[in-house]
């Protein structure tokens, strides 16, 4: 087993500084607006504002919104809304001036508007806002006007993430040994229905199914058809005894869904690319040589292109099958990949066939960018949060003080949504417990923070028993294998079981609130990793450092210890004596 462990790397469009910089001139250079409207997520009786940046490259002499208000898509006939020149400030960044225009409007009853965002320079060029990447069409942009709430349960959610083909195979079968992590190990379906009562009584109330649609590689990123089981996995009546299974629980089902690209062996592809002709051309984005654009270069993974009104209904229809069958969310993959516009037709009709219906982007982008999904998705995966986690307890780079900055910060920035859903380890990336190199203390204060700020929550398969990887996803050569964190679970006695008897406590102690109500408050931040916040009725303290730390608490009236993750945790009186990366959950007497 190979000890090496590499720093974290984040898999996306700003995974570096070269990256965020180079992103960050580019939209300072032309005419964007990036959805911006205030309020965000407008109600009927709001005034809406409308925010367009001038770069520093563009001289305008009026910028116009053209509108429709029924949702039908803007044209030469839509609607005029005039903007005005409000502000010009100096750019250091993109070293020159920028303008600022906005117009303002009221939304005066529940409607949809879809809108383009035009420019006329002194000279009568017409210049476009946010011009797609790819087919350099204008940018399209919605907005929904209306009241919806997002799904009532996802608030307290603590979701079990499954890599179906790694979980369990059928019938208690023993996984067998592979050649690679990049072949099929015969994880099933039925596997996940016979464990059922495994996560239940870990205290999941939501399975987040890996892709399960037909497919030709492991991972299943790349579907074939998407209303349809992958047949190694089981049918489509082992589906609908897993929903039912579960909803008998109280557990709900979440889909990984995969809206920005498909596999090019799709029918619907092959149409479009063996026949330029074809109506399914349009659901892609070819280039004039024939080529098409592809998920990061990927050629067995091409784009779909969601501003292609025929796409976007081709992929509804496969979310109205997936919600007959009682489908409780999606998690989307790679959300980035399209635009805010696509998302919030996406949402408007899935909030029409079930308001409980969650959607939760895969976005691995600036707090700008997740914030932007306010009210056109539910809930964000919480990469920022698993970045600084992982900082503070698992690579030890960052202080009690900075890390506790960033998450007051973070819980503000995201008070009005959408719910940043935070996870300690995922399927392309390191594992914690790889990271801390196999040390349980670790990974059990690191889930102690993370099961009590108040997020939706998510527990990678196996980490709660002590799974890590057999390599580094690094290799000698410089290459990346995502496949390295998806080794097989761990059943029988191979599992850490003090390990899994913690997480089932923490789960407990979780579920005796509405976490999502309550708000997290520092109480002391050492420059010894210690850390002590309020979040309702508990104190948690936490001890990353690797000498005994004793903490004097001020807390009036009687505290009692209600979970510590090392058996030498002691609380006497006022004063808590925390062994090495150690810690607790405190209470008060009526939090019984």
């Amino acid at each position: 087993m190979d000890s090496r462990v590499t720093g974290d790397f984040i898999f996306g469009t700003l995974g570096t500084d070269e990256l965020r910089l180079a992103h960050e001139k580019g939209r300072l250079r032309h005419l964007w607006h990036g959805s911006r409207v205030s309020p965000p997520d407008p109600r009927p009786g709001d005034e809406v504002t409308f925010t367009v940046t001038v770069g520093v490259q563009l001289s305008v002499s009026s910028i116009e919104i053209l509108l429709t208000r029924n949702g039908s898509r803007p044209t030469e006939l839509a609607e005029s809304v005039a903007c005005k020149r409000q502000s010009v400030e100096w750019s250091t960044i993109a070293w020159g001036y920028v303008e600022t225009w906005t117009a303002t409007m009221p939304a005066e009853q529940e409607e949809l508007w879809r809108y383009q965002i035009r420019a006329i320079t002194p000279n009568g060029k017409t210049i476009w806002a946010d011009v797609h990447e790819f087919t350099g069409e204008p940018g399209l942009f919605a907005l929904s006007i209306d009241t919806a709430r997002e799904p009532s349960w996802l608030g307290n959610a603590v979701i079990y993430q499954v890599f179906v083909d790694r979980f369990a195979r059928d019938h208690g079968q023993m996984f067998e040994l592979q050649p690679t992590l990049n072949d099929i190990w015969g994880g099933t379906l039925r596997g996940v229905i016979e464990h059922l009562d495994y996560i239940q009584q870990l205290g999941a109330n939501a399975i987040w199914l890996s892709p399960i649609f037909p497919s030709p590689t492991h991972h299943g990123y790349d579907i074939t058809d998407y209303m349809a089981i992958e047949p190694r996995l089981g049918s489509i009546e082992d589906f609908d005894e897993l929903v039912a299974a579960a909803h008998a629980r109280g557990i709900r089902i979440i889909l990984d869904f995969v809206a920005s690209h498909c596999s090019n062996l799709h029918p619907v592809f092959q149409r479009a690319l063996t026949d330029p002709q074809a109506s399914e051309r349009d659901y892609f984005i070819f280039n004039k040589d024939g080529s098409y654009e592809s998920f990061f270069g990927v050629e067995s993974m091409p784009r779909i292109n969601g501003d292609s009104e025929p796409a976007l209904d081709w992929l509804l229809e496969a979310t109205d099958f997936w919600l007959d069958r009682g489908v409780d969310g999606f998690r989307l993959d790679y959300a980035i990949g399209q635009s805010l516009q696509f998302w919030t037709l996406f949402k408007l009709h899935v909030q029409q066939r079930n308001p409980q219906f969650a959607l939760i982007a895969e976005a691995v982008d600036s707090a700008e960018t997740l914030r932007s999904y306010r009210g056109r998705l539910d809930g964000v995966l919480d990469f920022l949060f698993l970045e600084k986690v992982r900082s503070f307890i698992g690579f030890e780079e960052s202080s009690a003080a900075e890390f506790w900055r960033f998450c007051d910060r973070h819980m503000q920035w995201f008070t009005d949504g959408p719910r940043p859903v935070t996870f300690l380890d995922n399927h392309d990336m390191n594992r914690l417990l790889w990271i801390v190199q196999g040390d349980t203390r670790k990974l059990k204060i690191a889930a102690l923070v993370q099961f009590t700020l108040p997020s939706p929550a998510v527990i990678y398969y196996g980490t709660e028993v002590g799974l890590s990887q057999w390599h580094d996803l690094e290799f000698p050569d410089g290459s990346r294998r995502m496949e390295e964190s998806r080794t097989p679970m761990l059943w029988g006695a191979d599992q850490d079981r003090d390990l899994l008897d913690f997480y089932r406590s923490l789960l407990f102690w979780r579920k005796k609130f509405s976490i999502d109500q309550l708000e997290a408050r520092l109480v002391h931040a050492g420059d010894d990793g210690t850390l002590v916040y309020t979040i309702g009725p508990w104190l948690v303290v936490i001890n990353r450092g690797g000498e005994p730390a004793d903490i004097a608490l001020d807390e009036p009236g009687s505290i009692w210890l209600a979970l510590g993750t090392d058996r030498d945790v002691q609380l006497q009186g006022n004063l808590i004596s925390l062994p090495p990366y150690s810690g607790a959950i405190l209470a008060n007497q009526l939090a019984r």
